[in-house]
């Protein structure tokens, strides 16, 4: 599975980017807020998502990772 990750940083076009790579890629385009609400859902806090999110490489694996008892 192929994932694409968008920092738009202090241009703040982000999202909008995200959604037209997404789009012309024919992909969906999950959004930050996607991902909060999967974490709650999950029991992950905001700090052990941000963990995640913000390491590199391979987040996705950490990600499913950290979901392990």
């Amino acid at each position: 599975m192929a994932i694409v990750t968008i920092f738009g940083g202090t241009f703040g076009d982000d999202e909008r980017i995200a959604v037209d790579v997404a789009l012309s890629l024919g992909w969906r385009y999950l959004s930050r807020e996607i991902l909060v609400d999967a974490a709650e859902i999950c029991d992950v806090s905001q700090t052990k998502l941000n963990e995640i999110l913000e390491k590199e490489p391979h987040w996705w694996a950490r990600w499913l990772e950290n979901l392990r008892p």
